[in-house]
């Protein structure tokens, strides 16, 4: 077996998207098997101890994950191809998991996540495949007010102008994707999108603040 297709590389970062990171978050190769190199290697750019990572030998597929579901390091051999990719979306929450006993500011991200899911992301039991007009409006107003707040963060000094900028225009693709995508796959990934802009403001002390006590406030709740 050889290097895998384009298309099939493009479902790895479509999966990485649609867990509780995106495919920014890590660094993916794809190697060729025939040459002794693994098939696909992705790392969490945001420490390299985690990864992920599948070989190739003549009768199956071996995935090595750090972390494991209960080791540090952990081994499985796998028949098919789309077994030993199945488990990405449980290992990204597994690397969730070790951050969070690391680094107690991603609580206060997954608090931020779950106050946009419930107050921005509308239901995602919704059995429609568009947004209506009406659904379109009403998200791209509150990106609106979302960018006016972030705006405030800029003016009160609590984030930088260039974290602003970087803010501003992420949430400003997510928002023009409402019109352009289908809705299950905008769901699937919006929240991480936005989740994911924020996290750059946790990394200082006012930032963490922001996120602990202010995310209600962020997101014009209170």
């Amino acid at each position: 077996m050889g290097k895998l297709r384009k298309t099939i590389q493009r479902e790895i970062y479509d999966t990485l998207d649609s867990s509780i990171f995106t495919s920014n978050d890590f660094d993916v190769t794809f190697g060729n098997p025939d040459s002794n190199e693994y098939l696909i290697i992705i790392t969490f750019r945001h420490n390299n101890n985690y990864s992920y990572k599948i070989a190739k030998y003549t009768n199956i597929y071996q995935v090595t994950r750090t972390p494991g579901d209960i080791e540090e390091k952990e081994e499985s051999n796998y028949n098919l191809y789309e077994e030993s990719i199945l488990y990405i979306p449980q290992w990204c929450n597994e690397v969730r998991n070790e951050l969070k006993s690391e680094q107690p500011v991603y609580n206060e991200i997954d608090s931020l996540r779950k106050m946009i899911e419930d107050n921005i992301i509308i239901n995602q039991n919704s059995n429609e495949a568009e947004f209506s007009v009406e659904e379109i409006n009403n998200l791209q107003q509150k990106f609106e007010d979302l960018q006016a707040r972030v705006e405030e963060l800029e003016k009160n000094k609590i984030i930088t102008e260039s974290q602003s900028t970087n803010i501003k225009s992420g949430l400003q693709r997510v928002k023009e994707d409402i019109e352009y995508y289908p809705k299950d796959t905008w769901i699937k990934t919006a929240s991480n999108k936005v989740v994911d802009l924020f996290v750059s403001v946790g990394k200082s002390k006012e930032g963490r603040q922001v996120l602990a006590e202010g995310g209600k406030k962020l997101l014009g709740l209170e």
